[in-house]
């Protein structure tokens, strides 16, 4: 059994809370299961100590709260390495109580010099990933992110293995990292349940069903355009809206904005017919999982993770991004035809079951990383 120490960045400083920014414990349930197969010793939240946060909001400052957040949460290359030299001599005083390091997430590195013990990386993408799909985000200069890639490369190439959660991330690393496939795993990641539920589902509401916190990217007027199509054919069609609040006038959109509690969320995963989030880009897509764990078929688009995610066809439908015209199509089919739907929400429900749990995660992941257990 290994000991693991894990460095994760799962939590808001409570600053940025009073901003409105929602606390999201979103590596629970796999640090959960892991802990099962594992020694967990400690976990190292990525958060920076207090005086340290307070300066970086001080030379972040800006009169516009929205835009100070903003500033805070732009990755850069000082918080990079103040990251790095806490997380170093936090895991030095720990050496002996552990074999191996596993970080979640690249927004630093577990050392700033030699590495203490071996370490493991988590990750669902990567900069060059978010940089191809939007050149303008995450950074304030070329400069700062040419630096914060090479200090990314650095991270990538020192690690003991990558493990991603896609292969379109995998791809990432081959390509613009030059990091040796041997050296990378697709491991997927899994539905945010301790047991996936199992219930009798009903496909007779007509209900659309779109979650994501970026109504743009996640491919929100693309929804909007093909449900005004929709309408014309299935006149009891409805669309709920949540995590985000557009302002839309239509009386059959529900905006729901941020659901508070899992339980609330799960009672529209249970009463929706189908699921729609055709992203402009998604570097993985947990609410899809989460989707057909709720026997819903699903509608993407056709970049990125998606296709590893949804079985076109099988378990819903891939559409190229930005297509109301073949969102609309595929919606009006699947609400025309509830065996269709039942048939697919079986399969994606299945496939998750197979495919995208924690406990099936931390299998593929575990005969690396007793590797090197063998060798300490």
């Amino acid at each position: 059994m290994s000991k693991i120490l894990i460095k994760t960045v799962g939590s808001i400083p409570p600053e940025l809370r009073l901003l409105g920014y929602r606390d999201f414990a979103r590596w629970d349930y796999f640090i959960y299961y892991l802990g099962r197969r594992h020694k967990i010793v400690k976990v190292l939240n990525d958060f920076l100590p207090q005086p340290y946060r307070f300066y970086h909001a001080f030379r972040n400052f800006s009169p516009n709260i929205s835009e100070w957040a903003k500033k805070y949460l732009t990755k850069n290359t000082w918080s990079f390495v103040k990251h790095s030299e806490i997380c170093e001599d936090k895991i030095r005083k720990l050496r002996d109580e552990i074999d191996i390091v596993l970080q979640l997430g690249c927004l630093s590195s577990p050392y700033v010099s030699h590495a203490i013990r071996p370490y493991y990386l988590y990750i669902d993408s990567t900069a060059k990933m978010d940089q191809s799909e939007n050149p303008n985000s995450q950074f304030r200069s070329v400069g700062e992110r040419d630096q914060w890639i090479m200090l990314e490369k650095m991270v990538y190439r020192n690690a003991e293995k990558v493990f991603t959660m896609s292969e379109y991330t995998k791809g990432s690393l081959l390509v613009d990292y030059g990091i040796r496939e041997a050296k990378v795993a697709t491991v997927y990641a899994g539905a945010n349940f301790y047991e996936i539920p199992d219930f009798d589902k009903y496909y007779d509401k007509n209900i659309i069903l779109f979650v994501g916190k970026d109504f743009h990217r996640k491919g929100g007027f693309t929804v909007l355009r093909a449900f005004k199509e929709v309408k014309k054919h299935v006149k009891n069609a409805t669309l709920f809206i949540v995590g985000c609040r557009p302002k839309i006038s239509d009386p059959n959109v529900t905006v729901k904005g941020a659901v508070l509690g899992r339980d609330e969320l799960k009672r529209l995963y249970r009463a929706a017919s189908v699921f729609v989030m055709p992203s402009l880009y998604e570097p993985f897509g947990f609410v899809f999982l989460e989707a057909m764990a709720h026997k819903l078929p699903c509608i993407g688009s056709t970049k990125n993770a998606m296709p590893e995610i949804i079985e076109d066809h099988k378990t819903g439908f891939l559409i190229p991004p930005g297509d109301h015209k073949a969102l609309a199509n595929r919606l009006i089919f699947l609400l025309r035809n509830n065996s269709v739907m039942k048939e697919m929400g079986e399969k994606g429900w299945r496939r998750v079951k197979e495919m995208f749990t924690w406990e099936e995660v931390v299998s593929r992941m575990t005969k690396d990383l007793e590797k090197s257990c063998a060798r300490i």
